[in-house]
């Protein structure tokens, strides 16, 4: 296995990623959508999941989807035949949920009562949906 950095396929921003030569798996882990396997055909093949993750709002939606759902592995299959429900589902997530997941997230943050707890934006919009 090796490491090496770089662009997560659903945000600009650069990560460690392992990649792993048996299995031709790359593993993203630390970036704002939490932890995520994609297959290697599926990474080059990034037109495929780009026609679905059309806009900056798919984005998000999918990749607060991959933080609370830690153990995906991103397939051709799971590309062409989950994530439009999967964005469909998220979409449709009613705003008490999406409080209550804001609320989650200050709680986790929090390390003393009374201290200030620092809100980043991206985080949130990320883990939130």
């Amino acid at each position: 296995m090796e490491t090496e950095n770089k662009e997560g396929p659903f945000y600009k921003a650069y990560e460690k990623v392992l990649i792993n030569s048996d299995t031709l798996q790359s593993i993203f882990s630390g970036c704002l959508c939490g932890k995520f396997i994609i297959d290697r055909k599926a990474l080059e093949d990034s037109g495929e999941y780009n026609k679905i993750l059309e806009t900056d709002e798919d984005k998000i939606l999918f990749s607060g989807y991959l933080r609370n759902n830690q153990t995906t592995t991103i397939t051709e299959e799971f590309i062409n035949e989950e994530l439009p429900g999967i964005l469909d589902y998220c979409q449709q997530i009613p705003l008490d949920k999406k409080i209550s997941e804001i609320k989650r997230y200050i709680y986790q943050e929090t390390t003393t009562l009374g201290k200030h707890v620092p809100i980043e934006v991206r985080k949130l919009l990320h883990c939130s949906i």
